[in-house]
């Protein structure tokens, strides 16, 4: 893929909850104590910092025009009147122009003179910067680092200005090492999420072997940083060595070889095989709970969140609150297995590499004799208690496609299913719950599109060779991010399958609510880095 400059349209949106803040890229970025704000517009424009505590800027009300915005640092104007912020710090929000506040919290300090408002964490306020920062410089220099960054030739501004917006997000997501984490790492949003989660990191580093391969590492080692003895690596981690008691999706092997294969280091791949290695094992041992040989996903009681481990939180799959034999999460395991066999080979170890290929062979095997319905020509979860299958028509049953599990007769079925009249036939492929089934609804995993999941179906589909089936869902995803950032500036968390609403109208776990963040997630970390893999791998084709 050649690059180039990006070749960006206008910037038109000033949105409710796109992100401010500062860039581990940069710096020194804390977890628990930085600042982060997100742009507002209700009413009049401004900017709501979010952390340390919540805290109202007002801009003079008025069209806004001439937005340059680079995710630490903006400029724009109302009414001939311009205004402008940067980050200097981590700690700190110096603007310029009219603008106004009230009164904060003790978790906050301001300092107002000559124009320019400083606004500040208490603990690390440091009043001098309201005459030490040259505030157009540093805004200067904030762009010019962004504009730098390598992109995809065949943008054009719109596609331009959607690429830029997943470059901010990209870098806003980024946390120097600290504490436990030694690393460089990511998040899905620094405002609500924060902490680390284990398969965003894998999609965040897909994204970013194509901007900085040395922070892709970074992101896939930083959650090591955070594994057990035993091999566990919970779901959700801070620096301050919280974590979650359960696990998520494993593609950890996968996001090392696949950044491996781009950017080749062997060195790094001897390093994490023996964690990997530890890591499946810890599935395979603590998640087969009837000892049929396939893997169930943990049931949590929250009614809105069923199975956090599995990604898919609020899935109807997870409806009956036990566990089944699950599909996608034994097919992620068959994949990593055989990702697992090729990183032995690199490590040295070629017995272990065949004995890790068996493994995945064997999982290939009881996913077919026991996940596939016949009748229906898909795979389905499957209820060993009852001895039936679970049929929810979910973008689960296609995972199977991107491990390579399925038979060639079992793909061109399943592709049945995508074609024109099929079930999963919607015009943003590929629906988490066909509209078809009983379950469906427009909140989250019950039927909206994920960026994530129809990643991986195309990368499935061109596995077996349905090229056009394959980049139907890579433009249409291309297509529709740059159509709603066209209108609100962001990237969402999921979108509507059927590309009838607008992503801020879709349900999130039941709740419709217009404030941030019970709506889908704005600013969403694996859109925009996904995104950028699409770009930068498909854009000419």
């Amino acid at each position: 893929m050649m690059h180039t400059r990006i070749n960006i349209a206008e910037n038109k949106v000033w949105g409710n909850n796109q992100l401010i803040c500062f860039s581990g890229v940069n710096g020194h970025t804390p977890w628990r104590d930085g600042l982060v704000a997100m742009q507002t517009m209700e009413g009049a424009p401004g900017v709501r910092v979010s952390l340390p505590e919540e805290f109202e800027i007002t801009f003079p009300a008025g069209a806004v025009r001439n937005i340059r915005f680079a995710g630490d640092a903006f400029s724009l104007e109302i009414d001939g009147q311009t205004i402008r912020g940067v980050f200097p710090d981590a700690y700190h929000l110096l603007l310029e122009g009219g603008v106004s506040s009230g009164d904060c919290g003790s978790k906050l300090k301001t300092e107002q003179r000559a124009g320019r408002l400083l606004v500040g964490v208490s603990a690390h306020f440091d009043s001098a910067l309201l005459d030490t920062v040259d505030l157009s410089a540093l805004l200067e220099e904030r762009m010019a680092a962004l504009d730098a960054l390598p992109a995809p030739q065949g943008l054009d501004p719109e596609g331009g200005a959607a690429y830029r917006k997943a470059l901010m997000i990209m870098r806003s997501q980024v946390y120097s090492p600290e504490g436990c984490i030694q690393h460089r790492w990511t998040t899905p949003e620094r405002w609500p999420h924060q902490d680390m989660w284990l398969w965003d990191s894998v999609f965040h580093a897909l994204g970013w072997r194509h901007i900085d391969p040395s922070m892709a590492r970074d992101a896939i080692s930083a959650v090591f940083d955070c594994q057990r003895e035993d091999g566990f690596i919970p779901h959700r981690m801070t620096p301050m060595g919280e974590a979650s008691e359960f696990t998520q999706p494993p593609l950890l092997a996968y996001a090392v070889w696949s950044l491996h294969e781009k950017n080749p280091s062997p060195e790094w791949v001897r390093g994490l095989y023996p964690k990997l290695k530890a890591y499946l094992k810890w599935d395979m041992e603590n998640r087969d709970q009837d000892g049929d040989g396939l893997l169930e996903w943990h049931i949590e009681e929250l009614e809105d969140c069923r199975s956090g481990e599995s990604g898919a939180d609020n899935s109807p799959r997870f409806d009956p609150a036990k566990p089944f034999d699950a599909v996608d999460f034994n097919a992620f395991l068959a994949n990593d297995l055989a990702c697992l066999s090729r990183l032995a080979s690199i490590a040295g170890f070629e017995e272990e590499a065949r004995q890790w290929h068996e493994h995945a062979e064997g999982y290939h095997a009881r996913i077919n004799r026991i996940l596939w319905d016949e009748e229906a020509g898909f795979y389905f979860d499957y209820d060993p208690e009852q001895g039936q299958f679970h049929r929810v028509w979910s973008s689960s049953g296609f995972m199977p496609l991107f491990s390579g599990t399925a038979s060639r007769e079992q793909a061109a079925r399943m592709v049945q299913h995508l074609n024109d009249g099929g079930v999963f036939d919607t015009e943003l492929p590929l629906a988490s719950v066909a509209p078809s089934d009983r379950t469906y609804v427009k909140d989250m995993w019950r039927g909206p599109s994920w960026l994530n999941h129809s990643w991986m179906a195309a990368e499935g589909l061109s596995r077996y060779g349905y090229e056009k089936e394959a980049q139907r869902i890579r433009t249409r995803w291309m297509e529709v991010i740059e159509r709603e950032h066209d209108s609100y500036g962001t990237l969402f968390e999921y979108y509507d399958c059927e590309d009838e609403e607008a992503p801020v109208g879709l349900l999130r776990k039941g709740k419709n609510l217009r404030y941030f963040p019970h709506q889908p997630i704005h600013y969403y970390g694996w859109t925009a880095t996904l995104y950028v893999d699409l770009c930068n791998r498909f854009r000419e084709l």
